[in-house]
């Protein structure tokens, strides 16, 4: 099952005003995400070798990324189930919102996008480019 753009970002929107731990985030960016990693496939799955773990959802955000911002982050307002629309938009706005203060210092959206691909360390890699 594949969402359109329209559908993403309304329920991106949806999503970031029911929760209360979101700050900064724009429901623009995550359906930007969303569109770019999963083309609005919320089956999507994507295995990552050089991980040994797999990307998968509307988001293709790592279940161990989704679980570390739920139990150690308090990012626990959805259910870690990145299969489920909500829940794929709700893990990859909270990594957004741990990346827009990386390390305590304000970053710009092209650092939090291109971090979102290719991790905080990962901004400058050509892989990330896509994000700018």
């Amino acid at each position: 099952m594949s969402l359109a753009a329209e559908e993403i970002l309304e329920l991106s929107e949806q999503v970031l005003r029911s929760s209360n731990k979101m700050k900064g985030i724009e429901a623009e960016m995550v359906t930007a995400i969303a569109l770019i990693e999963s083309s609005g496939n919320v089956k999507a799955y994507r295995y990552e070798e050089h991980l040994g773990e797999a990307s998968s959802g509307l988001t293709q955000l790592l279940q161990s990324t989704a679980k570390w911002l739920a139990e150690d982050l308090s990012y626990d307002e959805y259910e870690l189930d990145l299969y489920q629309p909500a829940s794929s938009l709700y893990f990859c706005a909270a990594y957004l919102c741990w990346l827009k203060t990386y390390k305590s210092v304000t970053r710009s959206d092209e650092f939090v996008v291109r971090g979102y691909n290719g991790g905080p360390n990962g901004v400058n890699l050509e892989a990330t480019v896509p994000y700018s």
